[in-house]
């Protein structure tokens, strides 16, 4: 039998103690597939947190695109409310992260933005979308949060207007009725959204957008998205959030609305029934 040194001895036990660390890691996240497949896993709760903004082999969107939106939400959104062949649209497309992430569930995807960045984003203002009445089976939006970063310089972007301006909302709520008009009854849309606080000026952009869906859209649930990547996320700034006496943005708001079906019509399930229980004190 060959002796163990016990520099080998050590380091078998840190391999030992990694790999339960990796498999408790497993457990405790829920999921049900390997970690290594490459899929995320289907969120379970309202509080999503997400270490990096693509998963898989191939990139979703572009990472270095100014406010892009983390692949693991869409992917989500597509894998709980659409079937395979479904159409998906994204009114505001950015860098085309719904787009890849359709392509490679097996959903039809059509993106516009009002400056496309890629030849697969059609040009088009969100506020008029040329699609047919009830024709779309799931609408994501990764919308502006006011004037915090700078898209483009197109006249009708209004990512230029404030987010303490009422006319932001005002613009925002036209495509919320565009998406009203062209969303399937009984059908999703899925609205990502952050607040603002600027110049010692807190916003609560989140309650002001989920006031406007309300209007054309019944609530489904309401989903905390952790923040990681803004730019804010420093050791200087956290040290002026203390010192100065303010937060950071630590979340965003993703507000998962459905289309209301017509008098008597039933909302679509996956053909299994819930026994909700109610416990004692």
């Amino acid at each position: 039998m060959e002796e163990t040194t016990d520099t080998e001895s050590q380091q078998v036990l840190l391999e030992k103690k990694k790999e339960v660390v990796e498999k408790k890691k497993t457990k405790d996240s829920g999921a049900t597939k390997k970690v290594d497949d490459g899929k995320p896993i289907i969120e379970s709760t309202t509080l999503w947190d997400y270490p990096k903004q693509s998963y898989g082999k191939t990139p979703k969107g572009n990472n270095k695109y100014a406010g892009v939106t983390p692949a693991f939400i869409i992917y989500n959104m597509v894998m709980r409310y659409t079937q395979p062949g479904d159409l998906v649209v994204d009114p505001m497309c950015g860098s085309g992260t719904t787009i890849d992430v359709c392509k490679e569930e097996g959903r039809r995807c059509i993106g516009y933005d009002i400056v496309p960045t890629r030849p697969d984003i059609i040009q088009n203002d969100a506020r008029k979308l040329p699609l047919e009445n009830e024709s779309v089976d799931m609408i994501f939006i990764d919308s502006p949060y006011g004037d915090n970063i700078k898209y483009n310089e197109h006249p009708a972007n209004f990512g230029e207007i404030s987010a303490e301006d009422e006319n932001f909302y005002k613009e925002l709520e036209k495509t919320m009725a565009e998406s009203y008009r062209v969303l399937k009854p009984g059908k999703v849309i899925g609205w990502l959204i952050g607040d603002q606080w600027v110049k010692k000026k807190f916003t609560p952009v989140g309650f002001k957008i989920w006031a406007g869906l309300s209007k054309y859209f019944e609530t489904v649930d309401i989903i905390c998205v952790t923040r990681r990547n803004q730019s804010s996320n420093t050791g200087v700034w956290h040290y002026r959030a203390v010192k100065w006496n303010f937060y950071l943005r630590g979340f965003k708001y993703l507000f998962i609305m459905r289309k209301p079906l017509a008098a008597g019509g039933d909302q679509p399930t996956n053909g299994d029934k819930v026994a909700w229980t109610r416990y004692d004190r």
